[in-house]
């Protein structure tokens, strides 16, 4: 129930807002949060999530591993540096190790992943 007190504030708050209404510009409207405009018109999601890597082998004489994302396309290999990875996580890889890490897995494409806060347990 709209009391006397609540009707008039109501009413207040509707005539400063149609009173803002004339003075919007034509600026394009923000972009959610995570979300990254391309030169291409499209948009990566960077907001990153907990998924599976899987590691599919190791060459430490390069130093670079490949593996597979399930959360994100599973028949995929990729190529990465084990210089990303903290100290923790490079003492315990070996060929189909698993482990989670933050990807961000709105990518498009296997240069735009991001990876961050890697858990070995």
């Amino acid at each position: 129930m709209v009391t006397g007190r609540k009707r008039a504030r109501l009413e207040v708050v509707r005539d400063e807002c149609l009173a803002g209404a004339d003075q919007m510009d034509d600026s394009p409207p923000l972009q959610p949060a995570g979300l990254i405009p391309r030169d291409d018109g499209y948009t990566v999601w960077t907001r990153p999530w907990r998924t599976q890597i899987h590691v599919i082998s190791v060459d430490y004489a390069i130093p670079e591993m490949y593996i597979q994302i399930p959360g994100w396309t599973s028949d995929e290999v990729i190529k990465l540096s084990l210089g990303i990875l903290p100290w923790k996580v490079r003492l315990k890889l070996h060929q189909d190790f698993r482990c989670h890490a933050m990807v961000n897995l709105g990518a498009d494409g296997a240069a735009d992943l991001t990876f961050s806060d890697w858990e070995t347990e």
